[in-house]
């Protein structure tokens, strides 16, 4: 029971997570137009869309896993078997236990922002980024692997639209994760035309932007 609880705490911190991850983290405002580009104005529709069908997506994902497991530890309530009978298939359903226990914003600096150097800022330039390939890692982990509700109930081979929902989340999360590293330098330049000796000082003292020692 002890591990599956923690299981469902994992996957309802990951959705919760993942969705901040997804999320603008700053309001829309009037910034100084040298720092935002036409197109990236532009595409801000499209971001948007894609963040929130990303969200909505993974925390189908999360939410339907923890459910199940819920459902598990729970065989007698009322609500359990119909869990189970929607979300796992006939093999599972006789031997459920065994089976399953195993840069969406554009880049702006605003008028009150400030060069952060302390905290992870004091590694690395860019922790938000290593945070992007850290999740990215994990998803996999968590729901590719052995005991993982994707996995145990072959619905990825049965079903063609969750096959279908996986590659476009897969694709867009691969594209994300490698994105950041040219992201990672436009927003070096556009912090040292901001900040200017202050960054020369910084960038110097911390050589790098995700990976300490490595990037």
């Amino acid at each position: 029971m002890g591990i599956s609880f923690f299981k469902v705490s994992l996957l309802l911190a990951n959705a919760y997570l993942s969705y901040r991850a997804w999320t603008p983290p700053v309001p829309h405002k009037v910034y100084r137009s040298e720092m935002v580009k036409e197109d990236e104005k532009a595409s801000k529709t499209t971001h948007s869309f894609i963040a929130v069908l990303i969200n909505i997506l993974y925390t189908t994902l999360c939410l339907t896993e923890a459910l199940v497991l819920i459902a598990i530890e729970y065989p007698n309530r009322q609500a359990s078997p119909i869990i189970l009978q929607i979300l796992l298939p006939p093999s599972l359903t006789h031997n459920r236990t065994a089976n399953l226990q195993a840069l969406t914003t554009p880049f702006v600096i605003g008028s009150d922002h400030e060069l952060i150097t302390t905290g992870l800022y004091a590694y690395i330039r860019h922790p938000s980024y290593t945070g992007v390939h850290l999740h990215y890692v994990g998803t996999f982990l968590c729901h590719l692997t052995k005991g993982a509700w994707l996995r145990e109930t072959g619905v990825l081979c049965k079903n063609p639209l969750v096959s279908l929902l996986l590659v476009f989340y897969l694709f867009i999360t691969t594209a994300r994760a490698v994105y950041t590293f040219p992201r990672s330098r436009e927003e070096d330049v556009g912090l040292k035309k901001e900040f200017g000796e202050k960054w020369e000082v910084y960038s110097k003292r911390v050589r790098y932007r995700m990976i300490p020692g490595v990037f």
